[in-house]
């Protein structure tokens, strides 16, 4: 069996078992709720959690305890998350790097698609490439051009091996034939925090995070990773426009719980995460931040993981991308 088809099962079982086990959890919650989140304070993946977290509480009247556990592209956390008890009581507010990427992207990955139960989904989010300001590069073919010009001096940053960043600076590599060196950060704004300081020289990350930057000529952005251009930056083109359609990477974030999460307290979960997405104030602030809310079920959401396993598998073999260590 295929290490694909391998992570299909597992997923699958675990799915099954969440179908079928009794409900039990009436009372629940009778005690505060601690949401793990893989980055650090400041990034607006962190401030997206926060703002779940705050309308959770309200949802659920108990407090809702936020953790940051960042650094390994959300690994950190996910492992935290995975090995507690499976009582409704932690959470990890997880998404495409922490379980997809990284279940295939490294090698000794020390949880798996069986630790979890999906929970719902919460959020897309506009991915942008953008450089230093001091870069003399306006395009994407620019970037390739240079890099080819200069081999091994241009470096990248990125949350990890399996964070979304770094999967598409590696496709870009493969794609471009180019050689730029990879620099992880703990976090996403500290990255980019580097990028504004002249210290890096390139990240890909939530467009809303970029776009105010570049506005003020503290960064530039050069390609936006959606399906369409973004309203926030028109000009900007797609990747795919500019013959990278590889790049075009859109992240989500959800929830999941501990595998073995008695099945009444899941949906009590999706139900209190479907109410916080419908709640005006909640949606203002995702707008704000750059993010399109979207609404699953549990079933729904393994559906996604299993999917976009199978994704990043096929562009695994397809570019000869190593899984990490």
């Amino acid at each position: 069996m295929s290490r694909s088809e391998t992570h299909a099962v597992m997923l699958a079982m675990v799915i099954g078992i969440f179908l079928s086990t009794p409900a039990s959890g009436q009372s629940y919650p009778a005690r505060p709720i601690h949401l793990i989140i893989g980055q650090p304070s400041g990034g607006h993946s962190d401030l997206l959690g926060r703002i779940i977290a705050q309308r959770f509480a309200e949802i659920l009247k108990q407090p809702v305890v936020v953790e940051n556990r960042g650094g390994a592209g959300g690994t950190i956390a996910a492992e935290t998350a995975a090995r507690a008890p499976a009582d409704g009581y932690t959470l990890l507010f997880a998404g495409s790097n922490n379980l997809a990427q990284a279940f295939v992207l490294i090698k000794d990955l020390r949880y798996g698609p069986q630790d979890f139960v999906p929970v719902g989904t919460i959020a897309r989010v506009s991915y942008g490439l953008a450089v230093r300001s001091g870069l003399p590069v306006s395009t994407l073919a620019d970037l390739v051009a240079y890099a080819r010009a200069h081999p091994g001096e241009l470096n990248y940053s990125s949350t990890g091996v399996a964070s979304t960043s770094s999967l598409a600076f590696e496709l870009l590599k493969h794609a471009a034939g180019i050689d730029i060196v990879h620099i992880p950060f703990k976090g996403s704004a500290i990255a980019v925090n580097e990028l504004v300081a002249g210290r890096i020289d390139m990240v890909f990350t939530d467009l809303a995070s970029l776009a105010p930057l570049a506005d003020r000529g503290l960064l530039r952005l050069i390609g936006v990773a959606g399906a369409a251009r973004s309203v926030a930056v028109p000009d900007v083109p797609t990747v795919a426009e500019q013959g990278y359609p590889e790049l075009a990477i859109e992240p989500w974030y959800g929830i999941v719980s501990p595998a073995g999460t008695p099945p009444a307290i899941v949906a009590k979960l999706n139900d209190a995460l479907i109410g916080t997405l419908r709640t005006p104030e909640v949606r203002s602030h995702l707008d704000r931040l750059g993010f399109v809310p979207f609404e699953m079920s549990p079933a729904q959401l393994g559906d996604v993981i299993r999917a976009e396993m199978k994704h990043f598998e096929a562009q695994i073999e397809l570019t000869g991308i190593r899984p990490q260590r």
